[in-house]
């Protein structure tokens, strides 16, 4: 297995981004531009799946609206007439009890139509997390493009953020695909307790250790799925089969999590000693959105060193060889 540092990663990755600091405030303007709008677009695709839910309680209302109507004009009538509140003329009576027996069948017809309108709700809330879900995928997508560029060519441009919708789709299902894996372990964990306390006890564990090792070695999935368009299941099979690919993540992130915590207490320590806030909290800012772009270029940086063409290449020489016959040319 091919040595690569974390601590270079590091270096590229906060090196990258302090070198090309305008492109990247730019980027991210764009990045965010883009998710606003989104939500947005998401929210008119679901909109129509809510109007029967709109209408429905805009009936109720009105029903309500005849109902305090009616009450507050027999209560007006009667103090006119003087008559006790407890005598209310026949006539009254039944034009209230007209009025009330129309509303009660309004509200059993909406009733009988909630079901209906519930699952259309639902519908509509599943559309739109599903619409800003490919929103976001393709953004996630398009800043491993964009540190895939500058590791190969020191390089990116805004355009890279935009992959093919398709690609977008396709990290969703292996996002679904990551999350199902997790929760079905979890839930097999959960039902070892109900059988044994002990078996409990080493399903969680194993559950845990399997959970951490999984998503450490799927945390280059989704360069693997913009740097070769690959299907889901081939992505995943190019996670597994990456040497070293766990446990340099992990170094990675052990790294850059003691870089955070020393940098905040740092921030911490100028607020206390200098009791300045408001720059605090600029400089926090600030450091969040470095700290965020140095971890995705160093992620990036892995993922090209482990798996460099000079690899591939080796590993094609040697299926050369074990297919070589000899006396054949």
């Amino acid at each position: 297995m091919k040595h690569v540092s974390v601590v270079s990663a590091f270096k590229f990755g906060f090196k990258t981004v302090f070198k090309n600091l305008l492109f990247f405030i730019w980027a991210m303007m764009v990045t965010v531009a883009v998710w606003s709008a989104g939500v947005i677009v998401s929210g008119l695709i679901a909109f129509p799946c809510f109007i029967p839910l709109i209408r429905a309680i805009g009936k109720v209302k009105g029903a309500f609206a005849k109902l305090v109507a009616e009450l507050g004009a027999a209560k007006a009538a009667v103090a006119q007439s003087g008559t006790p509140f407890a005598v209310v003329d026949a006539q009254t009576l039944d034009k209230f009890k007209e009025v009330l027996g129309k509303i009660g069948a309004a509200l059993v017809s909406l009733v009988e139509k909630i079901p209906m309108v519930f699952i259309f709700a639902v519908l509509g809330v599943l559309i739109f997390l599903f619409a800003l879900w490919l929103v976001q995928m393709m953004l996630a997508l398009g800043w491993c493009k964009v540190s895939l560029d500058f590791k190969d060519k020191g390089s990116s441009s805004v355009s890279s953020l935009f992959v093919r919708l398709g690609l977008a789709f396709k990290a969703v299902l292996l996002l679904v695909f990551i999350k199902f894996i997790l929760l079905f372990s979890w839930m097999l964990a959960s039902y070892l307790f109900r059988v044994n306390d002990i078996l409990g006890v080493i399903g969680i564990s194993v559950a845990i250790f399997f959970s951490i090792y999984f998503i450490l070695k799927m945390s280059y999935s989704f360069y693997h799925l913009v740097d070769k368009d690959q299907g889901v299941i081939a992505a995943i099979k190019e996670c597994y089969a990456l040497k070293g690919g766990a446990s340099r993540i992990f170094l990675f992130m052990l790294l850059m999590g003691l870089v955070n915590l020393a940098a905040i207490l740092l921030i911490a320590l100028f607020v206390f000693v200098l009791h300045v806030n408001f720059v605090a909290q600029i400089l926090l800012m600030f450091y969040l959105f470095v700290f965020s772009l140095a971890s995705v270029l160093g992620v990036g940086y892995l993922y090209r060193e482990l798996g460099t063409p000079e690899q591939e290449a080796a590993a094609s020489g040697q299926e050369e060889k074990t297919s070589y016959v000899p006396g054949k040319a």
